[in-house]
């Protein structure tokens, strides 16, 4: 019998090149592409260059070209032109020369780039820009009306010299509601802000967001924001009579959110003129801070985010939760930085006593909660006597988590005995089983999400991204 063999089929049709590939694909396989890594090649000249792989994919043929021009990664608003270029300072070599000379070949492409009609079509699109070189500004706004009627979001991250030719540029753009301001100063070092020129320049923001080492002036003529973020890592903002000026008075009316990183003498009697404020985030907590929220009578927080430094400042939160702007609370965000280890305990002690015992419990409103640190499965029954909560995420340290059941707790009385915790308490390190543990003790169990972390996040902190459940505080 002889064997049989695979025919070989003469007339197969032959794979599909890049090229045969309908316009779709091709956008879904450009949509794949890194800004980064560059990819190098010799010039004509023998000079050995890097060029972004979105523009060696354009070089190929005209209709690669515009699919690469009709891309959407040109849309993302973090997408700067200086991406495209590549630069020293990416070695490391982050002088203000290497900066300057990265502005001046991002602007000189973007130029280039622009005379594109295909690539106009497509950012006449785009609402949010990104601009970390002077150049790349003075190039939009000079590129035509379609730019000035269009954009409404602008993030700004320029050295301190930069700011004012900037902003002026900017003061047609009358759609802008949205500025992003990173002030960066002369050789790496933080900058200030001149605040004055910010309601001359663009007086319809809404949200605001300025980030400096120091500022001058004030953002009294902004008259419609509803949000503002005040963002200095250097040191402490003084809010005090003589430099009361960075929250704007003119829109006490409208304000409703408003995010300060670290601030001293916070005034009650300025802030309790924003009667419409709701929502109030602070990364660094500091007795003023309580003793003001403690004195707000006009103002009725919906949200509450407080990042805790130390056991000290944890000793501070017992002032705060009979406050009356607490009154109708409903997400409270509490973030506590103030861990060394699990081994003592104290940090445990300061957190349960004076956060969660005669805290949170009391807060009869409360239906979304985070707590980002340390955590003790003994809290557990005392989180479930929150019976209006609807979603609750713990941001776990690894390191920092612990089970006192059955023991009594840092001086404090022992915890009722936990007859919805038998079975559960081999697996109470583990995400899964802490749920398992908590869903017992809650009647109605609410959306749960349990994360365990290396170390907490600062930045994500302060770019707050809601609720797990998907409402900011007010629904």
């Amino acid at each position: 019998m002889m064997a049989m063999s695979t025919p070989i089929m003469d007339h197969a049709p032959p794979s599909r090149g890049l090229l045969d590939q309908p316009n779709e694909v091709l956008h879904m396989i450009v949509g794949f592409l890194e800004r980064i890594p560059f990819v190098k090649f010799v010039d004509e000249d023998g000079i050995k260059r890097k060029v972004s792989p979105y523009l060696v994919l354009a070089q190929v043929c005209m209709r690669l070209r515009r699919i690469v021009l009709a891309a959407d990664f040109w849309q993302h608003p973090y997408f700067d032109f200086s991406d495209l270029t590549y630069h020293e300072a990416d070695r490391g070599r982050r002088t203000d020369y290497a900066i300057a000379l990265r502005g001046f070949r991002a602007g000189g492409l973007m130029k280039v780039l622009l005379e594109d009609e295909e690539l106009l079509n497509n950012l006449k699109r785009k609402k949010a820009w990104l601009f970390i070189h002077i150049e790349t500004v003075l190039m939009a706004t000079m590129s035509g009306s379609w730019f000035l009627h269009s954009i409404e979001s602008v993030g700004l991250q320029l050295l301190e010299g930069e700011m004012l030719p900037a902003l002026r540029s900017l003061r047609s753009c009358h759609q802008i509601k949205q500025l992003k301001i990173s002030m960066r100063g002369f050789n790496r070092k933080p900058g200030q802000m001149d605040l004055d020129l910010i309601p001359k320049c663009l007086p319809h923001l809404r949200h605001l967001e300025i980030d400096f080492s120091d500022f001058k002036g004030s953002l009294q003529g902004l008259e419609n924001l509803t949000d503002l973020v005040v963002v200095c890592f250097s040191g402490p903002i003084h809010l005090n009579d003589a430099s009361s000026s960075v929250l704007p008075l003119t829109s006490r009316s409208t304000l409703r959110s408003l995010t300060l990183s670290w601030v001293f003498d916070l005034p009650d009697d300025i802030l309790n003129k924003f009667s419409n404020l709701t929502h109030f985030t602070c990364s660094s907590l500091q007795e003023d801070v309580v003793t003001t929220l403690s004195k707000l009578t006009n103002v009725k927080l919906h949200s509450l985010r407080l990042c805790v430094l130390s056991d000290e400042d944890t000793e501070h939160l017992a002032n705060l939760w009979s406050s009356e702007c607490l009154s109708k609370l409903k997400r409270l965000d509490l973030r506590f930085d103030c861990f060394v280890s699990w081994g003592s305990g104290h940090e445990m002690r300061a957190i349960f006593q004076h956060a969660i015992h005669s805290g949170i419990l009391r807060l009869e409103t409360l239906e979304h909660l985070q707590l980002a640190g340390g955590f003790d499965v003994a809290w557990c029954p005392h989180l479930a006597s929150l019976k209006r909560l609807k979603c609750l995420q713990l941001i776990i340290l690894k390191d920092v988590i612990g089970c006192t059941v059955g023991e009594e707790f840092y001086g404090v009385e022992a915890f009722p005995p936990l007859d919805g915790l038998k079975g559960c308490l081999e697996n109470w390190a583990k995400a899964d089983g802490l749920i398992a543990i908590l869903k017992k003790e809650f009647e109605v169990p609410p959306k749960m999400k349990i994360s365990y972390v290396d170390e907490l996040d600062c930045q994500e902190f302060m770019e707050d991204s809601g609720c797990p459940c998907g409402v900011d505080g007010d629904n």
